[in-house]
């Protein structure tokens, strides 16, 4: 059995809570989303790969390690500001959230603020 990776629950959540009728209407969930996840993944490495190609050849260890974390944070926001579609119905009003769903909407106006 194939394990679920951070993105494929960080999508099947997404959908969950901003897009319940797509979900419900999906024939294999589970394959949608780790499809989806497994591009994402893809994409982030990528995304990684080509910042990293900016960075400046004689750095010092710790600042190597900070600017490979921002990298990586960067690449990750990137990708998820791409992926991830917008609610269903961004104009009407909302159920109150779960807490994932809140941490999910913050993570969306973070990225929609870059």
């Amino acid at each position: 059995m194939a394990t679920t990776s951070q993105y494929e629950t960080l999508l099947r959540r997404h959908w969950e809570e901003f897009r319940p009728r797509e979900l419900a209407a999906m024939q294999d969930p589970d394959r949608h989303f780790r499809k989806l996840g497994a591009q994402m993944s893809e994409a982030i490495a990528a995304a990684e790969e080509d910042l990293e190609e900016s960075l400046e050849p004689e750095t010092g260890y710790q600042a190597r390690v900070g600017q490979l974390e921002q990298i990586k944070a960067t690449a990750r926001e990137q990708v998820l500001r791409e992926m991830l579609p917008p609610p269903e119905d961004a104009d009407s009003p909302a159920a109150p959230l779960s807490p994932e769903a809140m941490e999910l909407a913050a993570i969306r106006r973070e990225l929609e603020n870059l």
